[in-house]
Order: structure tokens, then C-alpha cells, then sequence
């Protein structure tokens, strides 16, 4: 456990020594937030919609976008080019959690502001910002677990195609682009057609976004919350043996190969 802990401990030491990023990643969320905002105000027609709306993108691109930012795909990659892969195989440390933990570092870094801001303007406009009731925002910071985890073991599937070829930034572009269309980045998600959202369901997409800020923002019926954490469960056990299959796969190629 005390390398684990190291480990993190060195991950945020970097993120802190080299802020610029940091500060550029808070901007840029921002003003996405405040872009789309303005946009999409145009469409409504009262001010319950406008709250609504603003409060949406504020969640997304303030949480969900940062912690569906993270890029471990290009690690396993960096790590395959960079013969760095090799450390982890003949250290006794387990390379996944190694992943997931340096994933978690910037997210919980980026994420640090937005918190702080949403906690203020909660007090001073409680009406437009605070959630529908406390275990609304408990199911949504417990929904924020599912996002991140979710979010690693695709980028972890990704990642694992890098034994083959090492290079998958267009995978990881062609990706993002149809994520991002359906899952809530440009068009407010509960502004899908309802054939959209029920197709959605079954997949593992909304609980990358829309799911969280639905929880947040929508009083549910307990049936509803229930089997929607249910596929989102099936989703993440689903992927997450998929990640460690394709990744062993991919290793005993990588290994067959000379490494």
C-alpha cells in the first residue's frame, strides 16, 4: 500500500511543480461552460430553463469533462514505445492500479477549483445551484466513482490495441468525437429524443455524464436510480474484464515479440 501512496504522492508533486497546465485546463473549462451556456440559452424560454441549463454545463464541463480527461490509453502507449512497460513486469506492483492511480491524480487536481466554486455559489444562489436534496448530491458524487472507473477501463482497452501498432491517437480522436455526441458534451442530454435516451441506457455512455448530472439536477424514482446503478454496475465489471483481457492478450503479443 506505501508505494501506492508514494506513487500518488509523486503524481501530485508533478501536477503542482508544473501548474501552467493546470490553470489552462480551469480556463478552458470555463469558458466551454459559459460558451455553450450562451448558446444554448437561445432555445429556452424561462428563466426555471435558463438555471437548468447553466447549472448542466457547469457540472459537465467542471466534473464530468475532467474526469473523462484523463488519457490513460496514451500511458500504456508511452509506456510500450518507451520500453517503460518493462519496469512494471518485473517489479512486484500490479500496472493497473499504477493506471488508474495516475489518472486519478489530475482529475482530483482539476476538479479542486470547480468544487470550491460550486460550494460558494450554492450559498449565495441556492435556489439555482443547490441539488434537488442531500442524497441526490450523495448519489452523484457516488456516480462520479462509476464515471472515472468506467472512463479508465475503456481507455484501458484502447490503450491495449498500442501492442499491436503503438500508435492510437487516431483511435482515441475518433473516439472522443462520438462520445462527445451522445453523451451529452455539446447538446444537453435530457434535450435527446426519448428513443435516443432509452437506447442510451443500455449502453455504458450516460454514466460518463449525463447519468451524474441527471442525479443532480432531477428528483428520481428509487426503481429508476436502482437499475440504472445496476447497468451502470453491469457496465463497469463488463469493461473491466474486457480491459484485463485484452490488456494480457496484448501483453503475451508484446512479450512473443522481444518486447
Amino acid at each position: 500500500m506505501q508505494k501506492y501512496l508514494r506513487f500518488i504522492q509523486s503524481q501530485f508533486s508533478s501536477l503542482t511543480v508544473y501548474r501552467v497546465e493546470a490553470y489552462g485546463r480551469w480556463i478552458m473549462a470555463l469558458f466551454s461552460a459559459l460558451s455553450y451556456y450562451f448558446i444554448w440559452k437561445l432555445t429556452s424560454t424561462t428563466s426555471a430553463d435558463n438555471h437548468k441549463l447553466l447549472v448542466y454545463f457547469i457540472l459537465y464541463w467542471g466534473f464530468l469533462s475532467a474526469l473523462t480527461s484523463g488519457k490513460t490509453a496514451y500511458f500504456i502507449a508511452k509506456d510500450i514505445r518507451s520500453g517503460e512497460i518493462n519496469n512494471y513486469l518485473v517489479k512486484p506492483i500490479n500496472y493497473f492500479a499504477t493506471l488508474i492511480l495516475r489518472g486519478l491524480a489530475p482529475v482530483v487536481f482539476r476538479i479542486i477549483i470547480p468544487s470550491i466554486l460550486l460550494i460558494v455559489v450554492m450559498f449565495i444562489y441556492p435556489n439555482i445551484f443547490l441539488p434537488t436534496s442531500p442524497i441526490n448530491l450523495l448519489l452523484f458524487l457516488f456516480s462520479l466513482v462509476y464515471c472515472f472507473l468506467i472512463w479508465n477501463f475503456i481507455m484501458i482497452i484502447i490503450g491495449s490495441v498500442a501492442f499491436l501498432g503503438t500508435e492510437i491517437r487516431s483511435l482515441l480522436t475518433v473516439f472522443d468525437l462520438v462520445i462527445n455526441l451522445t453523451r451529452g458534451a455539446y447538446i444537453p442530454a435530457y434535450l435527446f429524443p426519448n428513443w435516443l435516451s432509452k437506447i442510451l441506457f443500455f449502453t455504458f455512455i450516460p454514466y460518463i455524464s449525463a447519468f451524474s448530472i441527471e442525479l443532480y439536477q432531477v428528483s428520481k424514482s428509487t426503481s429508476y436510480i436502482i437499475s440504472s446503478f445496476a447497468a451502470a454496475t453491469s457496465w463497469l465489471i463488463i469493461l473491466y474484464f474486457i480491459a484485463i483481457k485484452t490488456f494480457k492478450k496484448g501483453l503475451r503479443y508484446y512479450e512473443s515479440n522481444g518486447s
